[in-house]
């Protein structure tokens, strides 16, 4: 997929997920300041950790999960 794809994927993906979410809390479907098909910081987080994945270059599986896991925790 190209990025772009990622990127709207991601992005119509969490805005679906976060209205069913904002639905069962407030009784509404309005969640935040956009009221879009998508929320762009979802694609962009999505972005950001394909890029880091592919950059941490470990053979030890467990090694790299945790140290993706404090990175994405750092960042995001």
């Amino acid at each position: 997929m190209t990025l772009i794809n990622i990127f709207l994927f991601y992005s119509i993906l969490g805005n679906l997920f976060e209205k069913v979410i904002m639905f069962f809390i407030n009784k509404n479907y309005i969640s935040g300041f956009m009221n879009t098909i998508f929320t762009p910081i979802y694609g962009i987080a999505a972005l950001i950790i394909l890029y880091i994945h592919k950059k941490i270059k470990i053979k030890n599986k467990l090694l790299k999960i945790l140290i993706e896991i404090i990175i994405y925790a750092i960042t995001l």
